[in-house]
């Protein structure tokens, strides 16, 4: 058995006013990944490191309901909002992966090589009744490790992956487009990819990642047919993560994140112009800002790159702690700030565009896995919430003490959810409070 010391974590603050409501999971001891109100904002959903999906009243906090998720042999983690799980845009549809994975050696033309055979599916739930529905399936069975569906809910993107003899990856991966109202499908692109859609729907943009060469392009392609439309960026040294289209649907951003390559260049959020695919403006992370290392995690310097509703600006956070407010317009900055406690790891608009807020917490540099530290002992995780309309310095919202991931906005506005150790804090900031 491995035993963890104890660590000597700092004083405990008092907890900010706004907190209303804190909602229990059923494991109570694990971290919460996704949490996500339902787009009518009567419901709060949460899934733990087990897979297991709760569902809450957002008014009263009562428990809805209870899933048990499948739990991938690849994988262990279930985003529900366009990763290996998502929730269809009208909230009353569930999508989540599941695949397997098997290699074992095998002889070909006198050569002792890796083969791998794959299974999965992707299973779908009704999120009112909880019950389950036929699955999306392909023959011979795809390994499938993301989806994400269009605005109208008619159209999936699935990422999935097929056995191979090669000896260089030992699977194929591809992307397969699903009709969801006649359950028909085929087979678009090759290639490991990560999808956004349009906000009509009518394109959605890919981007492409060779692991093994560093080499990476980002594509708007057509969704009906498939076909290629636009070349935004191509690189010998990384992949473009965090795509995200414009409300209006006239710009998309995306962080060229460097960090897989030998020599990473700078990292930096990139605004391409959807009608020509022109690169109209970016955002340069500073000199000398490496990308985000821990033992298993590399990620780039910039956290994440959203656009305000009204398509005015658009924010991105580096993980180390500077926010910044991009003019898309102007196509100039608008201003940078640096917040307290270090480490970011999320921001986003709320749905008025009254607020931009963004989530931080310290990590120790020698936590080398998360589930080795108690979350007493470490510092309490802060939303730092930006008023679009008074400016000026954020106000700091601390929060109890729990490893915190993600959060979310009420479709009103009015309150944050953020995922904790086992339980969801419910934030209300609807109203005024005093600053001490």
């Amino acid at each position: 058995m491995h035993t963890v010391s104890p660590r000597s974590g700092p004083p405990p603050l008092p907890v900010s006013p706004r907190l209303t409501r804190k909602l229990i999971h059923p494991d109570h001891d694990e971290s919460l990944f996704p949490v996500l109100f339902s787009p009518d904002g009567q419901s709060i959903l949460a899934t733990s490191t087990s897979h297991r999906l709760q569902i809450w009243n957002a008014n009263t906090g009562e428990q809805i309901r209870t899933l048990q998720l499948p739990k991938r042999s690849i994988g262990n983690r279930l985003f529900i909002y366009g990763g290996t799980g998502t929730l269809a845009p009208d909230g009353r549809t569930l999508y989540v992966t599941f695949g397997k994975e098997r290699f074992f050696p095998i002889r070909k033309d006198g050569k002792l090589s890796n083969h791998c055979e794959t299974e999965g599916e992707i299973l779908v739930w009704d999120v009112a009744t909880g019950r389950q529905r036929p699955s999306l399936k392909q023959s011979p069975p795809h390994c499938v490790n993301g989806v994400t569906v269009s605005p109208d809910g008619a159209t999936l993107l699935a990422l999935d992956c097929v056995g191979d003899d090669n000896v260089r990856g030992n699977r194929k991966h591809g992307l397969t487009r699903w009709n969801l109202r006649t359950g028909e499908h085929r087979h678009l692109l090759d290639g490991f990819w990560n999808v956004r859609f349009a906000p009509d729907g009518k394109t959605f943009a890919a981007s492409l990642f060779d692991i093994q060469t560093t080499r990476g392009k980002l594509v708007l392609f057509d969704a009906a047919s498939g076909k290629e439309r636009l070349v935004f960026a191509q690189t010998d040294k990384g992949r473009v993560i965090g795509t995200n289209f414009s409300p209006d649907g006239r710009y998309l951003a995306g962080v060229q994140d460097g960090s897989w390559a030998t020599k990473p260049p700078p990292s930096e959020v990139k605004l391409w112009d959807t009608a020509t695919g022109k690169e109209v403006g970016n955002i340069v992370a500073p000199e000398g800002t490496t990308p985000f290392r821990r033992p298993g995690q590399i990620m780039g310097a910039f956290a994440s790159a959203v656009f305000s509703p009204d398509s005015r600006w658009l924010a991105a956070c580096l993980h180390t702690g500077r926010i910044y407010l991009y003019d898309v317009a102007g196509r100039k900055l608008a201003w940078s700030q640096n917040v307290k406690n270090g480490y970011l790891r999320w921001a986003r608009f709320s749905p008025d565009g009254r607020w931009l807020a963004a989530v931080g917490q310290d990590m120790p540099e020698d936590l080398t896995r998360r589930e080795e530290v108690s979350p007493f002992d470490l510092p309490q995780p802060r939303i730092f919430l930006f008023d679009m309309k008074k400016g000026g310095q954020p106000e700091e919202i601390v929060a109890p003490h729990g490893q915190i991931v993600l959060f979310d906005f009420s479709p009103d506005s009015k309150t944050i959810a953020l995922s904790g150790t086992g339980c969801v804090w419910l934030f209300d900031v609807s109203r005024p409070v005093t600053r001490k």
